[in-house]
């Protein structure tokens, strides 16, 4: 339940930022990682428009059901209760193949208070739409970061999002008790920054208490790769100006695992005495 609670808590504080990028008249998001493309999507979104002028200015237009005159009429109509009007076209290859020519004359002169975002599998450079775009907006390449990428790109998305620090050796660890799937890990720092609280730095320390307490849904099974992290870390950083405590945590999660042993004892002799009596 805890767990929940910070969850959404995350998402409130999310989307409840204000919106601080100066927007294009035309968004191309081109990826073929459909996790990294669609959380890229919702984060251009949070930043063009307020939690409260989605509910009027923003279209998520399905291009099977949605046609490119309607789509064209909605950029070009005056915002109501705000003063953009953004229109989502997601998995938009096969649309821009079959409108192409109204395209390429909606890139020659967009409307000035609409928005167009549209997400591409691909998106050739050596096509009319592609030369026009710089122009008028903006390509946004997403691809699968490598292992090594990871932690950067966890530190700066915790610096962004959430204005607070996130060493190197915090992201491994939240990496190695997580998994390397960036949307999931987005997430998990979502969740890591409220924890935090007022506190300017995500620890590791605040990863370990986070995941043991989440953990109390089922046996926490992650104690030796902790530990092993730990130790590699101290090794590597002997100079930390604060190093982690291995022998705390290994009491922490000592008394963590002899607790759950212990229930599951009492549960045990509490289920043959019912037994004998029966």
């Amino acid at each position: 339940m805890w767990l929940a609670i910070i969850s959404q808590r995350a998402k409130m504080a999310k989307t409840n930022s204000k919106p601080r990028k100066t927007a294009a008249s035309i968004y191309v998001i081109a990826g073929k990682e459909p996790s990294l493309i669609s959380a890229e999507s919702e984060k251009l979104i949070d930043e063009l428009l307020t939690p409260q002028q989605k509910t009027t200015g923003l279209l998520n237009a399905e291009p099977d059901k949605v046609s490119i005159t309607e789509i064209l009429d909605e950029l070009r109509t005056i915002p109501f209760l705000t003063d953009k009007r953004v229109v989502l076209v997601k998995e938009a290859d096969k649309f821009i193949s079959e409108n192409r020519e109204l395209l390429e004359k909606y890139f020659d002169a967009p409307s000035p208070t609409g928005i167009l975002v549209l997400t591409v599998n691909t998106w050739q450079s050596n096509t009319k739409l592609a030369k026009k775009l710089p122009k008028v907006g903006k390509l946004i390449s997403i691809t699968q970061p490598k292992p090594w990428q990871l932690p950067g790109r966890l530190t700066q998305y915790a610096a962004d999002a959430h204005d607070k620090k996130l060493n190197r050796q915090a992201a491994e660890l939240l990496i190695e008790l997580t998994a390397d799937n960036l949307p999931r890990l987005y997430g998990e720092i979502d969740k890591l920054a409220l924890f935090a609280d007022k506190e300017k730095s995500i620890t590791t320390a605040h990863i370990l208490s986070f995941f043991a307490i989440s953990s109390g849904r089922r046996p926490f099974s992650r104690r030796t790769l902790a530990l092993k992290s730990l130790r590699k870390w101290k090794a590597k950083a002997p100079t930390m100006v604060k190093p982690v405590d291995l022998s705390s945590a290994n009491i922490f999660l000592s008394r963590f695992i002899a607790w759950a042993a212990l229930r599951a004892m009492m549960a045990s002799i509490t289920a043959k005495a019912l037994k004998r009596r029966l």
